[in-house]
């Protein structure tokens, strides 16, 4: 009884392999079909923050800096920080390159916004946005950052 049932499970597992490798190769062909998509240079004026129901819209224009803060990103602006559920990686990919560079892996800063940098004797950095907050400068994105002030 035993032996029947093994190999019946044992049949039944050859057939869902079949269906399976079959329903990959027609998915294999249909992507190989179709046109690859077009990424869209077009960036977001602004995000959508959606809170305890409530949903703000920031212009990405009046972002000063964003800072990681454990699963979320906290978006300051010169008139308010709202807090958004986002990786720092996804909003880096949204925001406009030109506009926005990473200086740390908490940090993004708006390069219209920086008023200075400081060279650390350690490799790393610091920057002044705003009036008086001072943000870190990582070592390995210390080139970069001053590449992209000119």
């Amino acid at each position: 009884m035993e032996r029947a049932k093994h190999r019946r499970r044992a049949a039944k597992v050859a057939e869902l392999s079949t269906q399976l490798t079959a329903l990959l190769g027609t998915l294999r062909g249909a992507m190989a079909t179709q046109p690859a998509p077009v990424a869209s240079s077009a960036r977001p004026e602004r995000l959508t923050i959606t809170q305890a129901g409530a949903t703000t819209l920031v212009e990405i224009a009046d972002i000063v800096w964003v800072e990681a803060a454990d699963q979320y990103v906290l978006i300051h602006t010169d008139k308010a920080q709202h807090l958004m559920r986002e990786s720092m990686a996804e909003l880096e990919e949204r925001l406009d390159p030109a506009r926005f560079v990473r200086i740390h892996r908490s940090a993004i800063v708006a390069l219209p916004h920086v008023r200075r940098f400081e060279r650390e004797p350690a490799g790393t950095g610091r920057v002044l946005v705003g009036k008086d907050t001072w943000l870190p400068v990582s070592r390995t994105r210390t080139a970069l950052l001053r590449e992209r002030l000119g």
